[in-house]
């Protein structure tokens, strides 16, 4: 929707063009939404994006407050929703101020936009200042996790008054879905809250706060079962659509699955809601995973229906509470491939199913997995270089295993580290040897780096190591992103800038040289991949992984990959195909790209041994979920 330069803000033409098209409910549904709580005593949080931004919700928090008291009443906000309300303005409408602060306040720009942190805090300390609870909200992460960086959060929340600090899991949904290898392990997570309970001892305040399964994991649920999906809490999307949890959102803002979907509160009240047989059914099974996430479960729950894997226990948070006669395979399988966030990459995992003969014998392959891949699977995503081609000649019957597979049902797409390829030519190139496909079927490492900066705006301008013309680069202009080689990136610019590697043969001194004098201003590396090498018909040769380590070097920083092995990009893929990603079986050549990527994600994976090929040497330990040297024992294994 293009702005209208001197009329209401870009914010509120917006919400004018999406309640015209009953996207989002104007002033009136939202009203009618508080007469459809009639009869309860809810407790409504504004959150979401930031609600200040859009003027008429002030009024809907006025009203409520008016039905329900203002104590039930809190505001989830940001610093930029903040700047234009004064306390005096908002502290009578609401109970508690609540706010995002994960990183101290010289901010982390590869997470959060510029000063993110730092403007949040500055604002809640202007209500906290006026006599506002405030509540800063701290989703742990693999980067904010250690004691230091927690002391320094905690003694910066200190010194500005806040009341409590909330601590929480970082969800693997919505724009957390791009964040999925950033999740701490078990040990991280105890080991945090250790720390902040240390710190709260000594300072007083603010006050530790743990969420929901948090509780569960810590021990101080006394015996209530602290996850309070449907018991405390829902959550509401614009249009109305009442939702049994606010986190079951995919990245594209929508229910993770229809199975979340409680009823349309815009038009039913929820008394009428809660006594559907959804909500009876829903209402009845809550203890049946008891303590544990139902969203984590959901994403790492192997079972085929929807509903029963809101209730598996299946967090793998808590690989201790399985079921007697459980499949602990199963367990153990999600617990490694999540609790790890950023593990060693290739640690040994005894309980997989490994196959090793001599040579293809399909029959047999499948009496050794088909127990586990029966009814597991649903898409396949192969990877390219070394599975489908090796410089670009066909793998033998690569055509008939994705003709079989397909025939069979089942979703066939293309997982590539690819950065310097466009997609129609790759499905061109399919289309030559047999494979007819279509560009939504193909995710290359450049297409996801630009889905990924593209929702997360955090920067004005994005440069590219690659040429211009190149397929990365065409990536960003198909957004609308603007995008400069870096060749072409002025060094006299004091604006901030991203550096996005991609893979290039004539990188060399001169690149370097450039990224030194722009280095300055840099607040973000990514890598679309960082691949050590990638099969060619004479043997490996190298990928973009040095590329990646030289401008990690020269800007000292650590670079964000934004594709294989980072969970987002398996994650990204079942959000497309509409498949959930612990039913999609990884097909690649690749331990530390393909095989890691699906233990990241929760993905299934299958490591392709080419006989044919020149013998790379594998990392001690390392191991995939099933191994096949002939493509056409997938076709045994899913049969």
């Amino acid at each position: 929707m293009p702005d209208q330069p001197g009329q209401d803000s870009i914010y509120v033409q917006a919400a004018r063009w999406r309640q015209g098209r009953d996207l989002e409910l104007d002033l009136a549904g939202k009203m009618r939404i508080l007469d459809h709580l009639s009869g309860y005593n809810p407790k409504i949080d504004f959150s979401g994006g930031d609600p200040m931004v859009l003027p008429e919700n002030v009024q809907v928090m006025s009203e409520a407050g008016s039905r329900f008291g203002r104590d039930n009443v809190t505001l989830t906000a940001t610093g930029a929703g903040l700047i234009t309300w004064k306390p005096d303005q908002i502290a009578p409408l609401i109970g508690e101020l609540n706010f995002t602060f994960d990183s101290p306040g010289y901010g982390n720009p590869e997470f959060r936009p510029r000063h993110y942190a730092s403007r949040n805090l500055l604002h809640a300390a202007r209500f906290a200042r006026a006599g506002v609870k405030v509540r800063a909200e701290c989703p742990l992460t693999t980067v904010n996790c250690s004691p230091e960086r927690l002391e320094q959060i905690y003694r910066e929340l200190f010194e500005h008054g806040i009341d409590t600090l909330l601590l929480m899991r970082l969800f693997p949904v919505g724009r957390g879905t791009f964040r999925r290898d950033m999740v701490p392990t078990r040990a991280q997570y105890l080991d945090a809250i250790s720390t902040l309970q240390r710190l709260e001892s000594t300072y007083g305040k603010p006050k530790i706060k743990l969420q929901c399964a948090m509780r569960h994991l810590a021990g101080t649920d006394d015996g209530v079962n602290p996850c309070d999906l449907m018991r405390e809490s829902f959550g509401l999307l614009t249009d109305g659509t009442l939702l049994a949890s606010p986190w079951a959102l995919n990245i594209h803002g929508k229910p993770l699955d229809d199975a979340w979907i409680l009823g349309d509160l815009g038009n039913h009240t929820l008394a009428e809601i809660l006594a559907s047989e959804k909500s009876m059914e829903y209402r009845g099974k809550l203890d049946q995973n008891f303590g544990q996430c139902k969203v984590f479960s959901f994403l790492h729950s192997s079972k085929e229906k929807a509903t029963d894997r809101i209730f598996d226990r299946s967090d793998p948070l808590y690989p201790e509470d399985a079921p007697a006669g459980a499949d602990k395979v199963e367990l153990l399988k999600a617990s490694s491939r999540v609790q790890t966030g950023a593990p060693s990459e290739y640690e040994p995992r005894s309980h997989m199913t490994k196959l090793n003969h001599a040579g293809p014998d399909p029959q047999q392959t499948a009496q050794r997995v088909q127990g586990n891949m029966r009814e597991r699977v649903d898409a396949v995503a192969f990877d390219l270089d070394g599975v489908v081609w090796r410089s670009f000649e066909p793998i033998p019957h690569i055509g008939e295993v994705i003709k079989r597979i397909r025939a069979a049902g089942l979703k066939v797409c293309f997982l590539s580290n690819y950065a310097n390829r466009d997609r129609g030519f790759l499905c061109d190139r399919l289309a030559d040897i047999g494979i007819p496909s279509e560009r939504e079927d193909m995710f290359t490492s450049s297409f996801l780096a630009a889905l990924h900066l593209r929702s997360t705006q955090s920067h004005r301008r994005h440069y590219v190591t690659v040429e211009d013309g190149s397929a990365l680069a065409e990536e960003f202009r198909s957004f609308g992103m603007p995008v400069e080689t870096l060749a072409s990136a002025p060094a006299s610019e004091d604006s901030p800038c991203a550096v996005v590697v991609g893979y290039s043969e004539s990188f060399g001194y001169q690149d370097v040289a450039r990224l030194l004098r722009i280095s300055g201003r840099v607040e973000g590396l990514y890598a679309t991949a960082r691949d050590r090498w990638y099969g060619a018909r004479s043997g490996p040769l190298p990928a973009s992984g040095w590329i990646v380590a030289a401008a990690e070097e020269v800007l000292a920083r650590r670079a964000v990959t934004l594709g294989k092995p980072n969970a987002l990009a398996l994650q990204t893929v079942a959000n497309f195909i509409s498949v959930p990603v612990g039913r999609i079986l990884m097909v690649g050549d690749s331990v530390e790209s393909d095989v890691t990527a699906a233990r990241n994600s929760g993905a299934i994976s299958c490591l392709f041994r080419d006989q044919a090929a020149p013998a790379m040497t594998l990392p001690a330990g390392a191991r995939a979920d099933c191994e096949v040297t002939d493509l056409r024992e997938i076709v045994s294994l899913l049969s």
